[in-house]
């Protein structure tokens, strides 16, 4: 069983050390054969050299991309690993028992297309919380986990690429679309990664919304006359979100889950 660590990248500079640091320790753990390799959208801060000088890299491509699912799509494309996990820059591994993860994926996964774990989310740069994967993969909620905590078998990504139709919300897509194909999925409940919450400006979560309620559409989970009324719904609780003071969010965050 190999394994591929895949980094996307586009002028992250300041995001790097972390991450790289992680991937670094989590490679001289790791009792199997891996590959670690990075899709670089072209950048023009030092973000290349960085990668290259670290010396981590089976391989190195930079080259300008149509976004960061066009990269992973050339990342699962060039992966020679059995399975593959994506590691944004400024996201990174958490201290796990790599032997038994190995374990996991090489012997008790024979039949498991997704193995997926929790993750532990930074928000405002310095609370962080543990996102528990407290229900399982389904249609309308096919990604419970994130995805640098989730192992996907290389092949299936070469099957299902990444939908640049859907430059918001690819991987839910790609999940859907595995989920109704029949593939397994299977909970690991460990915490894999920590990832770093990125806030979204109103213009950007009505775009993701937007994005979410086609793909209800094209997978017949909604009608045209349900998407207005779930979009509405979907934007009011946003809405709310943003109100919120930071101490209410953090009460929910605490007790109520991310």
């Amino acid at each position: 069983m190999s394994l591929t660590i895949a980094v996307v990248t586009y002028n992250c500079e300041n995001l790097l050390g972390a991450t790289l640091s992680s991937i670094s320790a989590f490679r001289n753990k790791w009792p199997g054969d891996i590959e670690i390799i990075a899709i670089d959208g072209g950048s023009i801060d030092s973000t290349l050299s960085i990668l290259k000088n670290s010396n981590l890299f089976d391989s190195l491509v930079s080259e300008k991309d149509n976004g960061i699912f066009d990269a992973m799509n050339k990342a699962a494309n060039t992966a020679a690993g059995d399975w593959i996990c994506f590691m944004n820059a400024g996201d990174f591994f958490v201290d796990i028992e790599a032997q038994n993860l190995y374990n996991e994926l090489s012997i008790k996964c024979v039949d498991v297309s997704v193995l997926y774990g929790d993750t532990y989310v930074v928000f405002d740069g310095e609370t962080k919380y543990l996102k528990k994967c407290t229900s399982v993969p389904t249609l309308f909620e096919p990604m419970p986990f994130c995805h640098q905590s989730v192992f996907t078998r290389t092949e299936l990504l070469k099957k299902f690429p990444f939908d640049p139709e859907y430059p918001r919300v690819a991987d839910q897509k790609l999940y859907m679309e595995i989920l109704t194909s029949g593939y397994k999925f299977k909970y690991f409940p460990e915490a894999i990664s920590t990832v770093v919450a990125e806030g979204f400006s109103s213009s950007q979560m009505n775009k993701t919304i937007s994005e979410q309620i086609n793909l209800k559409l094209e997978f017949h989970l909604i009608t045209k006359a349900d998407a207005i009324r779930v979009k509405f719904r979907m934007l009011a609780i946003q809405f709310i979100k943003n109100l919120s003071p930071k101490w209410a969010l953090k009460l929910k965050r605490r007790f109520f889950g991310v």
